[in-house]
């Protein structure tokens, strides 16, 4: 999945620099913008992961960064969650939103792509 995702990106980012034209250069702040709140919610699932067996834990995030705190839950290395799609942070890392079932609860949110089995969801959100 992880393969299909970056030839999709190298052949998007291709055909968008072919059709632009030189423009002046921005500044460069240096800082990503951090941003927890207002991803949305992506529960049409459509397939489904697995956490990684050799991390200790992965944790759900109310947006796609590691500052997103305090985790919605924690999950168990080889947990089952179901995947709806993901998204690229400003860092450039991916997150899939998942949707994960345990004992009568619903938790859902973003995972860091790296920490699940199969590299997350190929559908962009």
């Amino acid at each position: 999945m992880r393969i299909r995702r970056a030839l999709a990106t190298a052949a998007a980012t291709a055909a968008l620099v072919s059709g632009l034209s030189a423009a002046p250069a921005a500044a460069d702040t240096g800082a990503a913008a951090i941003t927890c709140s207002g991803w949305g919610t992506h529960t049409d699932v459509d397939d489904w992961d697995q956490v990684r067996g050799d991390i200790p834990r992965a944790y759900i995030r109310s947006g796609p960064y590691a500052a997103c705190e305090p985790p919605r839950y924690t999950l168990a290395p080889t947990a089952t969650v179901d995947i709806s799609c993901y998204v690229r942070n400003d860092y450039g890392n991916t997150w899939t939103y998942v949707v994960y079932h345990v004992e009568g609860y619903i938790f859902h949110g973003w995972v860091f792509d790296d920490n699940l089995r199969y590299g997350g969801s190929y559908r962009a959100c």
